[in-house]
């Protein structure tokens, strides 16, 4: 998180093509800019390797374009072992649905592993 020892130029190649590249602290108010950049912080000092590498994060996406995935009530993708939760879903558009989708998506989980033993 700190300045590279290393000042190299990186390339970093978009995948999605619809996104642009942006710094978010022009575009977040500063209180939820501190939150997120502290929030990053200690992410990397919990998950040290983090710092050891050359890590790119990457903003949640400010527009999405409610591509609506196919799921289950409980935010499964059915046949994948996958869970597709908040608006990356489609399905909800603010942070309380996104959370209690999260919440869904987890009660499930604990279920299907207490049911496995």
């Amino acid at each position: 998180m700190g300045k590279s020892k290393q000042n190299k130029k990186v390339k970093i190649y978009r995948t999605n093509k619809k996104v642009r590249y942006g710094n978010i602290r022009k575009i977040l108010p500063s209180f939820l800019y501190k939150s997120f950049r502290d929030f990053l912080f200690k992410l990397s000092n919990t998950f040290p390797l983090m710092q050891k590498y050359q890590t790119y994060i990457y903003a949640p996406e400010i527009k999405y374009f409610q591509y609506k995935i196919p799921l289950t009530p409980c935010a499964y993708i059915p046949n994948s072992n996958i869970y597709v939760i908040g608006n990356s879903s489609g399905h909800t558009v603010n942070l309380i649905g996104a959370g209690i989708m999260a919440i869904i998506a987890a009660e499930d989980i604990i279920n299907k592993i207490k049911n496995q033993g």
